[in-house]
């Protein structure tokens, strides 16, 4: 039986390393992912486009429903709605 060095034996590990080969991707590599990367875009399906604008306008008319129910009459309403006077010149 031979006793092998630890230095010894560091060194045909290494020399194992040494060998190993760089791989060289293919030259369209950069094109293939690119042209994954254009069709995944993220692109939101019109379906979640509409499930969100019909439960926003559930919620707008809701809270629409609630404020003319506790407004109650026509007085409350306009309270809610602020007046603009257009005036240009004090007259």
């Amino acid at each position: 039986m031979k006793n092998n060095s630890s230095k010894e034996l560091m060194e045909k590990e290494f020399n194992i390393l040494n060998e190993i080969k760089k791989v060289e991707p293919s030259p369209d590599l950069l094109n293939k992912i690119q042209a994954r990367i254009v069709e995944k875009q993220n692109v939101i399906p019109i379906f979640w486009i509409r499930t969100a604008a019909a439960i926003f306008l559930c919620f707008l008319s809701f809270e629409t429903y609630l404020i003319l129910k506790q407004a109650g009459n026509e007085e409350e309403l306009s309270l809610l709605i602020p007046e603009s006077y257009n005036n240009l010149y004090n007259e």
